[in-house]
């Protein structure tokens, strides 16, 4: 790419693992940039964001529980009015009464026809230790998941949040032992991913060997059900939920995929918000919540990261939505 002097200079440094390294002032001939057809690819799917949500809420209302969008769709909120425009999914949050009382009784009201509620009884070869709304009708294929077979419509996330210590130095080693739970859930599930594609023919000796071992690898994996790591990785991280008034608990937090907490009084009361035109719940004070979980959330990210989830195939039957 061609680049004047004014791109290069004055050098920047970024931090780099334990240490800081130069890069040029104006990165972006270096890196994609969030195009056109990438842009109306994800409005499109957004569309589908909002019936999830609608649907979520309209249950969540229904049955009686609170929620809060968080992650990338309450950022959305705070900093653009709406969606993140490259994010393609919603993110949900709920404390762990209100998430199992929604898991046991949605099915009575939730619109099955489009809607499928993921969890770990209705769909169990699924590696998430949450669960998930997705759309009947659709396809939503990433990096992740394209060889794995379970439901792989387009999806509303729901996290479950539990309380945890007050103290640093507890909270450091329950996130410890939260980690290593939730390793080992995942170790065995990347295991138990898909097979090849039948097109993928192994061409000598050796590719054949290996093909045979990774067949025997995961066919022994899948002899363990994930229900198994996932009561484990759940009873420990609702250990102190019971607890929580006695031991006058202020925090909690939702561990997987990424690690965020916040204050009981910084989640509740929740507020209804419109989000493009959706009614949907936020925290009572989001501003607090973002700042703990980006820090400086306001500053959108360079070119380079405005990405969604490595999105390898989707589609919708549009027909079968309206």
């Amino acid at each position: 790419a061609k680049i004047t002097e004014e791109q290069l200079h004055p050098l920047k440094k970024i931090p780099f693992g334990d240490m800081m390294i130069p890069i040029p002032h104006d990165f972006t001939p270096w890196t994609e940039i969030f195009k056109d057809e990438h842009k109306e690819q994800i409005e499109q799917i957004q569309k589908i964001d909002l019936m999830l949500l609608k649907e979520f809420d309209r249950v969540c209302r229904r049955i009686c529980v609170g929620y809060f969008i968080c992650g990338g769709s309450m950022l959305g909120y705070v900093r653009h009015g709406g969606f993140i425009p490259w994010d393609d999914d919603v993110d949900c949050g709920m404390m762990r009464e209100d998430y199992n009382k929604f898991l046991a009784e949605a099915g009575k009201y939730l619109d099955t026809d489009k809607f499928f509620l993921q969890t770990r009884q209705s769909d169990p070869t699924i590696p998430y230790l949450f669960s998930k709304i997705r759309m009947n009708h659709t396809l939503y294929v990433t990096e992740y998941n394209r060889n794995r077979k379970f439901h792989k419509g387009i999806c509303l996330d729901i996290f479950p949040f539990d309380y945890i210590p007050e103290d640093e130095k507890e909270q450091r080693n329950f996130m410890v032992e939260v980690k290593r739970h939730a390793r080992r859930h995942h170790f065995i599930a990347n295991r138990q991913k898909g097979d090849p594609p039948p097109e993928d023919v192994p061409k000598t000796a050796r590719d054949r060997w290996y093909r045979f071992l990774g067949a025997a690898h995961r066919k022994l994996f899948r002899l363990i059900p994930l229900s198994v790591t996932q009561k484990q990785y759940d009873r420990f991280v609702t250990q102190y939920n019971g607890k929580a008034k006695e031991l006058g608990l202020t925090m909690v937090g939702s561990f997987v995929p990424t690690y965020t907490w916040a204050k009981v009084d910084t989640l509740k009361p929740y507020k209804t918000i419109d989000f493009e035109g959706v009614q949907a719940m936020v925290p009572n004070k989001p501003e607090v919540f973002l700042e703990m979980q980006y820090g400086d959330y306001m500053t959108p990210p360079p070119s380079h990261l405005q990405i969604g989830h490595d999105l390898v195939e989707w589609s919708a039957d549009w027909e079968k939505l309206d």
